[in-house]
């Protein structure tokens, strides 16, 4: 069983410094996220945390979300993201999605 404060050891393993936000246009992704593999958020309007994911490829992950449009109805209004090693995406996602809660994640054990 993980605990709390292991769930916060598995996300603290993302990349010191490498936190990076952005409006959720596609211009802005497109010209400032890179082609790498990290964990984002994708935050409404209000500030709400709408949704958590990973990618091996950032950019191409985020540029999905903006031009699919499936997420226009929660008025998505900025992404946030981290680059971390490909190894560590699956955890690292499903600790940040237990810890934060986001409203459109399934929640999913930890394992």
């Amino acid at each position: 069983m993980t605990t709390l404060a292991g769930l916060a050891d598995i996300a603290s393993l993302c990349c010191p410094g490498q936190n990076q936000r952005g409006l959720f246009t596609e211009s802005t992704v497109e010209s400032a996220v890179p082609i790498s593999a990290g964990i984002y958020r994708v935050y409404a309007h209000d500030l709400r945390l709408l949704y958590v994911g990973q990618a091996h490829d950032l950019r191409e992950r985020l540029l999905y979300w903006r031009r699919e449009k499936r997420l226009d109805m929660y008025t998505p209004w900025y992404f946030e993201y981290e680059l971390c090693p490909a190894s560590l995406l699956d955890p690292l996602e499903a600790a940040q999605i237990l810890l934060l809660k986001p409203a459109l994640n399934i929640q999913r054990p930890l394992g």
